[in-house]
């Protein structure tokens, strides 16, 4: 069964794909975003690995990457520790993520954040 596995588009497809526009603002997006999910909001620390590159997910969808580590206070008021996170953006809006969850998640994070941070 092949349904899980994505082809990873050709250069010529990735050459000349709709990325959208550079988000400028990628730091305000995410937050914005991330103020919707998490309990305390404002309590939240953002460590960002990566400045936005461009990037594809299956379907395929292009947009720019950003991975950033995520620390926030839970229902207890207690932090959580950095949990990663993926974010694709197109056109100043987040069209794909994916959040670490302390254990198996985390994994598939830093498995799809591997080619956007460092080197």
């Amino acid at each position: 069964m092949l349904s899980g596995c994505a082809t990873k588009p050709t250069p010529g497809e990735m050459a000349s794909a709709d990325y959208g526009s550079y988000p400028d603002a990628y730091q305000t997006i995410i937050q914005n975003y991330m103020g919707h999910l998490l309990k305390d909001p404002y309590s939240a620390r953002y460590e960002y690995l990566n400045q936005p590159k461009k990037g594809w997910a299956r379907g395929p969808i292009f947009g720019y990457v950003v991975c950033v580590n995520v620390n926030a206070r839970n229902s207890y008021g207690g932090y959580t520790g950095a949990q990663p996170s993926y974010f694709m953006i197109h056109d100043d809006r987040i069209i794909s993520t994916t959040h670490g969850d302390g254990r198996y998640m985390d994994a598939i994070v830093e498995g799809r954040c591997r080619e956007f941070v460092g080197g």
